[in-house]
């Protein structure tokens, strides 16, 4: 069986669902699998045709060509698993990474590998927004200063753009709509739900994912390290995340780019200093909390679709705290 056709896995999210920790912890250690969408390979060929699939203008989005770019360096003798956590078609306001529409991404997807198999994990939808917000206040402040907006603000702000029939925060965690959408396009569509996965993570990946993927468990499994990723943001890890850019920006202006005169190697181990730094720093959590009228408003939003969701996949939802 070639790599291209029945063994490619496409893992196309949710955010702040184990991504990270799928990617990082599991599938970048497996020596016999193609893998593309970690930290590891971010800058690899195969990786930026990935993210092309997700972000580019359909004038410049050329199938056959992306295709041979993802594939170029893969065994054809290996199962091919693409892992990239917005590719769901996340859209997050004032965000500068805006990628395609839903549609648009998983109708490529299916251009590209028409028969794979689709991985989606699903989380609550009240706890995935406070998540994503503290996501968005980490990463966005570099952009915004001293004006990050409120969660309640932030909440506003995407029910405005509801209201006025735009692209909003809220649009991707319709799971109904998403599961719909590739169903109709794929035969084999995954869906599974985040606090299911992570009560047993080990017997998830021995039971359920590995033969998902077409791999053996006992082979796979000694390849699986038990580690937190994406730890809990913090005010004060989001100062520190400043600083680090700015003394980065500041050398590269003054001294070149330091890339050219040190090794990787050494780069990668002092960056990991500066993050185990941020890491250790406790104060200032983040901890959005809902206003009543926006607990309501997600509700009434996703009740109907969570319910549906229920009856597809055999687990009730609500159970979980999702609405319903």
């Amino acid at each position: 069986m070639k790599s291209t056709d029945k063994n490619t896995i496409i893992h196309i999210g949710m955010p702040k669902a184990a991504s990270t920790s799928l990617q990082q912890n599991f599938f970048a250690r497996l020596p016999f699998i193609n893998f593309t969408g970690g930290a590891e390979n971010y800058n690899s060929t195969s990786n930026c045709a990935f993210i092309k699939t997700v972000h580019d203008d359909e004038l410049y989005f050329d199938t056959d060509k992306i295709r041979e770019e993802i594939t170029r360096d893969y065994d054809p003798a290996l199962p091919i698993v693409l892992s990239k956590e917005f590719a769901c078609g996340t859209f997050l306001p004032l965000s500068r990474g805006i990628p395609q529409s839903r549609t648009t991404i998983a109708k490529r997807f299916k251009a590209l590998f028409p028969d794979a198999k689709i991985l989606l994990i699903i989380r609550n939808q009240l706890k995935l927004q406070k998540s994503l917000y503290s996501e968005f206040y980490k990463h966005e402040s570099r952009f915004l200063n001293s004006r990050m907006v409120s969660f309640n603000k932030w909440m506003e702000l995407n029910i405005k753009l509801e209201s006025e029939g735009k692209q909003n925060v809220y649009h991707f965690a319709d799971y109904y709509s998403l599961i719909t959408l590739y169903k109709s396009l794929f035969d084999d569509v995954k869906v599974v739900v985040f606090e299911e996965m992570t009560k047993d993570m080990h017997g998830f990946l021995e039971n359920d994912l590995c033969p998902f993927i077409g791999i053996d468990s006992n082979e796979a499994m000694p390849y699986y390290i038990d580690s937190i990723k994406n730890s809990r943001h913090t005010k004060s890890g989001v100062w520190a995340e400043n600083i680090t850019r700015k003394t980065i920006n500041f050398l590269q202006n003054n001294l070149g780019n330091p890339q050219k005169k040190i090794p990787i190697e050494k780069r990668k181990k002092f960056m990991q200093k500066v993050h185990r730094f941020n890491a250790s720093i406790p104060f200032g959590k983040i901890n959005p909390k809902y206003l009543e009228k926006h607990k309501d408003f997600l509700t009434n939003y996703y009740a109907k679709g969570n319910r549906k969701v229920s009856e597809i996949i055999g687990i009730d939802l609500g159970k979980y705290g999702y609405p319903v």
